[in-house]
């Protein structure tokens, strides 16, 4: 079960570090992308700023999935941050179905049920010990 949560804490790390620092530093990148692919989507309504918040949180979020795991302090961030991401799919999910884009929410269920998975993991199951095995 160990090699499990690790194996999802990186991949979701790798997954939230890439998003979270192409919103911060291309905040305007996906709304270019998205009036391509749907000009009618409500995804153009948010602000390159709200990006740079939703990239700094998923930015955070990826860094508290893996440096609590590695260095042993406060270990129990890890479950948090994989809490805060889920919050953050979920409100992703809720966001396109208030604008009717069904279509769009495959992506942020699966990244939210991943996340509620290592959270879960890392709090309940296979918790990290306080202090570093010598």
């Amino acid at each position: 079960m160990k090699v499990l949560a690790w194996t999802l804490q990186v991949l979701l790390a790798i997954f939230f570090f890439f998003h979270g620092w192409v919103y911060i530093v291309w905040p305007d990148f996906f709304t270019e992308m998205v009036r391509q692919q749907n000009p009618n989507s409500a995804g153009l309504a948010l602000s390159a700023t709200f990006r740079v918040f939703i990239g700094i949180a998923e930015l955070l979020g990826a860094v508290g999935l893996i440096l609590p795991g590695l260095t042993r302090i406060m270990p129990m961030l890890t479950s948090w941050a994989a809490g805060g991401l889920s919050l953050t799919m979920l409100s992703a999910i809720v966001f396109h179905l208030m604008h009717s884009e069904a279509t769009n929410i495959l992506g942020p269920v699966v990244f939210f049920v991943l996340s509620v998975c290592v959270a879960y993991l890392r709090w309940k199951v296979v918790p990290f010990s306080e202090s570093p095995k010598k």
